[in-house]
């Protein structure tokens, strides 16, 4: 029978990034124009994170890009994004209407400009999840002060704003 002392294991805890899961802006040219919030992102062309490309691969349309993040050694989860002008259309005009106060807030943060959301999750800038709802005005009195990210997503489109807490 074989022991084993003296083993340390350590857990990887480094979140996913924050984006939009289709993205599209004819002014976008490379990686480095998509909107993703993270720690030392890395960007794949692959889902298997195999084929590790740089932030300055031109941008196609149709295509799957594939980001992490890393910290402390630790690579997280991938985000992946869709980058196609026909499916960020509608759904991203919808998100465009929409309209987050106040800001900065101490108290709540209201939704205006759509009837419904599929969900929002408020992220901290290391890109750990604070909190998930789908109500259209929700509290914000038991958070820290600081700058949050929220992500709105839509059907299969997201949209991602900054939320000042004072």
């Amino acid at each position: 029978m074989a022991y084993l002392d003296n083993v340390n294991f350590e857990i990887c805890t480094t979140e996913i990034p924050v984006g939009d899961e289709v993205q599209f802006n004819a002014a976008y040219e490379t990686l480095a124009d998509l909107n993703v919030t993270g720690t030392n992102l890395t960007w794949y062309s692959d889902a298997e994170l195999t084929e590790e490309i740089p932030d300055t691969t031109p941008l196609v349309d149709g295509t799957i890009y594939y980001v992490t993040s890393t910290v402390d050694d630790c690579e997280g989860s991938a985000l992946s994004i869709f980058f196609d002008e026909a499916a960020a259309s509608v759904d991203t005009f919808l998100l465009s209407q929409i309209r987050v106060y106040p800001n900065p807030t101490s108290d709540v943060i209201n939704i205006t400009g759509i009837e419904h959301i599929d969900g929002l999750k408020l992220y901290d800038l290391t890109g750990k999840l604070i909190m998930s709802t789908s109500k259209l005005q929700f509290s914000v009195q038991h958070l820290q002060s600081g700058v949050y990210l929220l992500e709105m997503k839509l059907g299969e489109t997201t949209k991602t704003e900054k939320i000042v807490i004072k």
